[in-house]
């Protein structure tokens, strides 16, 4: 997912549902590494639901930010 900014991703996390327990918004920030490649720029994001504990990882094209 394109991003124009760190806010953009914090808002698009929040507004996911945890595959386990269903509920929404409860993914909370772990980690945070900015990535290289040939085709651009990413964050990769690793969450975890407050409420089950569900870990995911969300990735996002920073390539505009740079």
């Amino acid at each position: 997912m394109k991003v124009k900014g760190i806010a953009d991703e914090y808002e698009f996390i929040r507004d996911q549902l945890c595959e386990n327990c269903g509920l929404k918004g409860t993914y909370k920030m772990q980690k945070q590494t900015l990535a290289e490649s040939y085709v651009g720029m990413f964050d990769i994001v690793e969450c975890a639901c407050s409420e089950c504990g569900d870990q995911k990882d969300f990735l996002f094209d920073v390539t505009g930010m740079f």
